[in-house]
C-alpha cells in the first residue's frame, strides 16, 4: 500500500471525537496504569518530577486511572495532587481502593477536553500523562496548548510515539512541546516487561521557568 492509500484509509477508520470518548468511558478493561507494564513505573514518575527540582509541585496526572500513579505521589510526600479520568468505573476504584487519596486530592472524571477551561494560568507545577496524550482525538490537538497555559514549571510524559491504531495516535512530542516553550531535560526509550510496544519517557522544563 503506497503512502497516500495508506493515509486515506487512515482517515476511513479514523473514529469521531465522540465516539473516542465513549471508547473509553465504557471501558471496562484493566487499564495499563493498573497494570503497571514498565517496571516500578509510579517510582519511575516520582523521580522524573523530583528532577525537575520543585518543592512540594502541585501535580497534574491526565488519564490518573484508579489512582496507582498518584497514591504513589502521595506515599512519597507529595500532598498537592490532582487528576484527570473520563472513565467513571476508574474513578469508583480509585475511591474504593484509596480513599485518603480520593478525598485529599481533585479528581475530574471529565474528559481532558471539557476540564481544560476550569484551570487557570500556570495553575500546576508538572503535568505527568502515561500514554494517555497518544490517544488524544487529532480534532483535539489544541489541548497541547492548554497544557503549556495551565503548567509552570514542566511537563513528564511517557507516550507510545509510534503504534497507530484505531484509538491510538503517533506524535512526536518532542516537536510539539519544543514549538509551546519548553526544552526537554530527558529522554528515555521504556520497554514494557509484557512484550509491547516500547513508550518514549520524555521530561521537559518551561523555558521561562522561575
Amino acid at each position: 500500500m503506497d503512502h497516500q492509500a495508506s493515509t486515506q484509509s487512515a482517515r476511513k477508520n479514523l473514529p469521531s471525537l465522540e465516539q473516542l470518548h465513549r471508547y473509553w468511558i465504557e471501558n471496562r478493561h484493566e487499564s495499563t496504569a493498573d497494570r503497571d507494564p514498565w517496571h516500578c513505573r509510579a517510582e519511575l514518575l516520582e523521580r522524573m518530577i523530583r528532577l525537575l527540582g520543585v518543592e512540594d509541585p502541585y501535580v497534574l496526572e491526565l488519564g490518573c486511572a484508579a489512582g496507582h500513579n498518584l497514591s504513589h505521589l502521595q506515599q512519597s510526600g507529595l500532598t498537592r495532587l490532582s487528576g484527570i479520568e473520563i472513565n467513571p468505573e476508574a474513578v469508583n476504584r480509585l475511591q474504593r481502593n484509596y480513599p485518603n487519596l480520593f478525598d485529599t486530592a481533585r479528581i475530574y472524571n471529565l474528559s481532558i477536553e471539557d476540564v481544560m477551561g476550569l484551570f487557570g494560568d500556570a495553575e500546576f507545577d508538572v503535568i505527568c500523562s502515561v500514554n494517555v496524550l497518544s490517544h488524544l482525538h487529532p480534532r483535539s490537538e489544541w489541548v497541547f496548548e492548554e497544557l503549556a497555559r495551565i503548567c509552570s514549571r514542566g511537563l513528564v510524559l511517557v507516550e507510545d510515539e509510534r503504534s497507530r491504531s484505531q484509538w491510538d495516535f503517533p506524535r512526536n512530542y518532542l516537536k510539539i512541546f519544543t514549538a509551546l516553550g519548553f526544552r526537554q531535560v530527558h529522554e528515555e526509550l521504556l520497554t514494557r516487561h509484557d512484550g509491547g510496544p516500547a513508550s518514549t519517557l520524555r521530561v521537559f522544563s518551561r523555558l521561562d521557568a522561575r
